[in-house]
This record gives C-alpha cells, sequence and structure tokens, in this order.
C-alpha cells in the first residue's frame, strides 16, 4: 500500500511541476536586407522537449510590420524558430535559451538570380614550408610542379614548426597580384541564413595579402560569423582594369599549422607542414560581380563527397 502511495505522490509531483511550467513567449521581427518589414512571411517556433510528446511547435504569418509572436510552456530542452517565404533564403535561429522570453530581429535574404559558378570545400595540404605555392580557383588544385592547375589565382605560403607529434605552431600568408585581393565581410555576414553573403561582390577595397598565426590546430584565432569576397585575373589598361573575376570564401579561414602523414606514408596523401580550409566559389566570366550560386549547377566535376557545396 505504501509503494502505491508513494507512487501516485511522484505522479501528482510531476502533473504540478508540469502544470506550473512558466510561460514563455518568443517575438519575431522579419526584416529584408534594407531592414524593411517583411509581410506574410511564415514563421515556426518550437518549444522542444526531450521526447515528440513534450514537445510543441506554433506557427503563423508576419503581419504588416514583419511581426509574428508565439506562447508555449517553457521547453523542456531548448527553443528554436525558423523563417521562411516563397522567393527567399530560408533562415533559422536555433538554441535560444529555455528559461527566457526572446525578441528576434531576423533577415530574409532574397533570391535574386541564382547561377553556376565553381564551387569546392577544400582542405589544403601546403606541400613546402616557407615557400609561396600558387593555387587555381577554377581548377580546384595547386599549380604546377604541385598540381594541375594552370592560372595562378593566390598564393599561400607557410612557415610552420612541430611542437608535437601531431600538432605545431606557425604562420600562414595568402597574397594576390596587383589590384587582387580579399575584403573581409562581417556587418553583412548572415549566419543564420541559408544565403549568408551579399549577392555580389564590391568593385573596391580589396586587400592583397591575408595573415594568420597560430599555435595549434584549434584555429583559436579563426573569426566567427565572416566571410570574405576576392578578386583575381586582373587585366589593366594603362591605369583602368578592364577585366576581373569575382569569387567568394564562406566562414573565415580555417589554418592547421601541424605536419602531417609522420608515422603513416600514404602516397595519396603526401606530407605536408600545414593545411589551409575554406568553402569557396569563383565566377568564370569576366567582370561578372554575381557570386549568388545555385548549387544545382556547380561547374566543379568529380568532386569528393566533404568537397561538395549545398549553400547558395
Amino acid at each position: 500500500m505504501n509503494k502505491i502511495l508513494k507512487a501516485c505522490l511522484v505522479l501528482l509531483t510531476l502533473i504540478s511541476t508540469a502544470a506550473c511550467q512558466p510561460i514563455r513567449t518568443v517575438k519575431v521581427t522579419v526584416v529584408g536586407d534594407d531592414q524593411t518589414p517583411i509581410e506574410n512571411a511564415k514563421v515556426v517556433v518550437w518549444f522542444s522537449g526531450y521526447q515528440p510528446h513534450q514537445s510543441k511547435s506554433v506557427e503563423g504569418l508576419t503581419d504588416e510590420n514583419g511581426i509574428f509572436e508565439a506562447s508555449g510552456e517553457q521547453a523542456l530542452l531548448r527553443m528554436l524558430t525558423r523563417i521562411n517565404k516563397e522567393g527567399y533564403y530560408e533562415t533559422e535561429k536555433d538554441r535560444l535559451k529555455k528559461d527566457q522570453d526572446h525578441d528576434l530581429t531576423l533577415v530574409l535574404r532574397k533570391k535574386k538570380n541564382p547561377i553556376s559558378l565553381y564551387a569546392k570545400d577544400i582542405g589544403l595540404r601546403l606541400p613546402v614550408n616557407r615557400e609561396w605555392v600558387g593555387y587555381d580557383f577554377e581548377f580546384g588544385d595547386w599549380v604546377k610542379p604541385h598540381g594541375k592547375g594552370k592560372v595562378v589565382d593566390v598564393f599561400f605560403k607557410c612557415d610552420t614548426e612541430m611542437t608535437a607529434a601531431r600538432d605545431g605552431k606557425g604562420t600562414l600568408e595568402m597574397k594576390f597580384k596587383e589590384d587582387e585581393g580579399l575584403i573581409l565581410v562581417k556587418d553583412k555576414y548572415l549566419p543564420l541564413s541559408q544565403m549568408k553573403m551579399p549577392h555580389n561582390a564590391p568593385l573596391e577595397g580589396y586587400n592583397p595579402v591575408f595573415f594568420r598565426e597560430e599555435e595549434s590546430f584549434r584555429n583559436k584565432n579563426r573569426q566567427l560569423y565572416v566571410g570574405y569576397f576576392f578578386r583575381t585575373r586582373v587585366v589593366k589598361e594603362g591605369d583602368k582594369i578592364v577585366s576581373a573575376n569575382y569569387g567568394k570564401i564562406l566562414e573565415d579561414i580555417r589554418f592547421g599549422p601541424r605536419h602531417a602523414n609522420l608515422l603513416v606514408k600514404n602516397p595519396k596523401k603526401p606530407y605536408s607542414y600545414a593545411t589551409v580550409s575554406f568553402t569557396y566559389y569563383f565566377n568564370p566570366k569576366p567582370n561578372d560581380r554575381n557570386l549568388e550560386f545555385d548549387p544545382s549547377q556547380n561547374l566543379m566535376k568529380g568532386l569528393d563527397v566533404t568537397e561538395k557545396v549545398h549553400q547558395p
């Protein structure tokens, strides 16, 4: 009898606790790149539990001010929201704190003109130390004698030393030719959107050098929520640029100053002095600054599954 009574008391306690869960509110304001409110965007807010029956979703459309508001019992696990609308790239905000209300402003980036580009997620193994090595964005490989690339779009150089059997420290340099280079994108980088970078590369402001120093492979100096536009293959007549190619890099460049294959020799993965990794997009059409990628039209063929790019 005591066991049954105790079980009933535990059950009543659980029911009482569930009934007393505080109500949380998530207010979402949806705007475009120009901060103009977007009406009739579909918003879904999840109040997630550990089991399906403990979860609840609330959905609806934004009003003329771009606002949608959802309320529900405090999530046992977390809250998240997802926004989409025809003609726009989806935006999702995950890991909202479960023990507070939220007032969010989220940007929907418009679909304008997705095109075919060369796109590749690369993990380059630098074959030499303290020497410049050229890379071809269109071909997706080092130039000779380290690869099959034909045109040098950018040079890489590492200066590293071993600090442990599989670790190291050192520097990475990237350099472009005259009037070429990188532009850091930070304020207009949207980490929550499918389309993180602006649609078009700018005309001016390119820096011909990039420098990164790391003391381990953990990328402690890597920035969050940034990307880069780049310009290469510049042709000039006098002082005027008459032709150039443009591209973009998603997220910050990852640099691992560690030596590879110290214990196992693999001819397919030769010894390297450092690694540099990033996802890049390259437009082969001169003077076309559009970098809105259609993932179904990748010009880069024969990619490994780890090299394929799925984001616009």
